[in-house]
């Protein structure tokens, strides 16, 4: 059992659907459905099953859920408790990838090296390969070579 089982089955049991789960935590369907199957079989028991056109939690996932929640909060906090540039502040910038990628690209390969665990985000935009507000950095750090 890992973080990551433990986030998607997490997410899976909210949304309720595994294409909005792969979308929201950028994994494939596929990937998803390992993750269950693993924590399905390390456990010994059905966690979630396929009703009424929506994914739902078993007896046991209901169950499960509470330990997987605690679990989280427990990771969460042990990771806030020894990572100390969490606490920096977040920045956000407003444009398409394209734009946002000349105008702050030697500022943001910068960023990633002095604070390693820095997120650069962008806010909602329409441009070709944006998902989920993250700015690929490997594609702007390219352009800057």
């Amino acid at each position: 059992m890992d973080i990551k089982q433990l986030i998607t089955f997490i997410t899976l049991s909210q949304e309720k659907n595994y294409i909005k789960t792969s979308e929201k935590l950028n994994y494939a369907p596929s990937t998803l459905a390992k993750h269950i199957h693993s924590l399905e079989a390390e456990l010994n028991t059905a966690l979630v099953e396929f009703r009424n056109g929506k994914i739902e939690l078993t007896l046991d996932g209901k169950r499960f859920i509470r330990y997987a929640d605690e679990m989280l909060n427990v990771y969460t906090k042990l990771q806030n408790e020894f990572d100390r540039s969490r606490s920096i502040g977040s920045i956000r910038v407003a444009g398409g990838e394209l734009m946002v990628g000349f105008a702050f690209g030697g500022f943001f390969p910068i960023l990633k090296r002095r604070i390693s665990r820095s997120d650069c985000r962008s806010m909602r935009s329409a441009a070709p390969g944006y998902r989920n507000g993250w700015i690929r950095m490997k594609w702007i750090s390219a352009l800057f070579r």
